[in-house]
């Protein structure tokens, strides 16, 4: 087993900062062009749109935790001691942003449920101000529950929540022991983390799509008993719209797996994790912010013509 951060293959090192690398770049030119697409096309401003734009927004803002586990790979293997407000803030900024796509997830989510349930007024329902107004609210509910809600826990003294916060990344490596959960705050709070951003977010994903699903069902069949060419039409196109969210939230989701259970492990049991075995499930979650523009492209048909526009435009400028 390997005891301190200097004994890490330096192969390996490079091996993590070059996938950071090719994150950071992939992450930032899909997610931009996913942006400009949306601002640069009339036919895409729509509600939907305006959600999954927020989440790129969101998606790009994550790079910033990428770069500072860069940061923290090589400051590790050249200063003794490292610095422990590096692994506070990588932390920190890595938890808020991951909260902030979470709950776009879970919006998402919703957004597709009342596209189904409610079909005829979906329109007056769903606005552009209204898709705005929801996603200002994830953006502050995910900063309130990783930035603001976590203050409590300096009750019980700045060190208790520099570490708790620091076991959430790979920059702090806690081997032989789980975390000290004796303290009631500290306890509540991750108590309160998990609820916020897991067990709701992930009860309101399988309802609303098993209903989404369901429904689905019954309207296909409908249809095909019907033999109404138009309907059908129809119906084909909002599958594959559902499906294409459902591919999102549903790889999203699964990326995030590794990295739960390996906290899970990491603060509840004296199994030894170091930050060698916390770099790779990072890693898997990390790659939530190239999905979205991936997924789109490969899907969506109005956003894949406007990429192609896009990147014709950008070659021509370059020629």
């Amino acid at each position: 087993m390997i005891e301190n951060e200097e004994h890490v293959p330096t192969a390996l090192k490079s091996i993590f900062i070059a996938i950071y690398v090719i994150l950071i770049i992939a992450a930032i030119f899909g997610n931009s062009l996913v942006i400009r697409a949306f601002y640069k096309f009339p036919s895409l401003r729509s509600a939907s749109n305006t959600i999954l734009v927020s989440l790129s927004v969101a998606d790009i803002f994550t790079t910033v935790a990428f770069v500072l586990h860069i940061a923290n790979i090589i400051v590790r293997g050249n200063v003794h001691p490292p610095p422990r407000d590096l692994c506070f803030v990588t932390s920190t900024i890595s938890l808020t942003f991951n909260c902030i796509i979470i709950l776009y997830l879970a919006l998402i989510s919703v957004e597709r449920f009342i596209a189904v349930k409610f079909a005829l007024r979906y329109h007056t329902i769903v606005t552009n101000r209204r898709a705005v107004i929801a996603s200002t609210v994830v953006w502050l509910w995910g900063i309130a529950v990783s930035l603001i809600f976590p203050e409590a826990i300096k009750a019980d003294g700045l060190d208790t929540f520099m570490e708790f916060l620091q076991t959430l990344a790979p920059c702090s490596d806690r081997r032989h022991e789980p975390f000290s959960l004796q303290s009631a705050s500290v306890r509540g709070y991750l108590i309160f983390l998990v609820m916020s951003l897991l067990v709701v977010p992930i009860a309101i994903i399988l309802v609303s799509y098993s209903y989404i699903f369901t429904i689905a069902y019954k309207q296909r069949r409908q249809i095909l008993e019907e033999d109404n060419v138009h309907r059908k039409l129809d119906m084909k196109r909002e599958m594959k719209g559902a499906r294409t969210v459902a591919i999102v939230v549903g790889i999203c989701l699964v990326s995030f797996v590794p990295l739960l259970v390996v906290l899970c492990l990491r603060f509840l049991t004296s199994t030894s994790i170091g930050r060698e075995q916390m770099y790779p499930v990072y890693l898997v979650a990390s790659f939530n912010a190239c999905w979205n523009p991936l997924i789109y492209c490969w899907r969506n048909e109005n956003f894949r013509k406007s990429f192609k526009k896009l990147m014709k435009c950008n070659s021509s400028a370059g020629d």
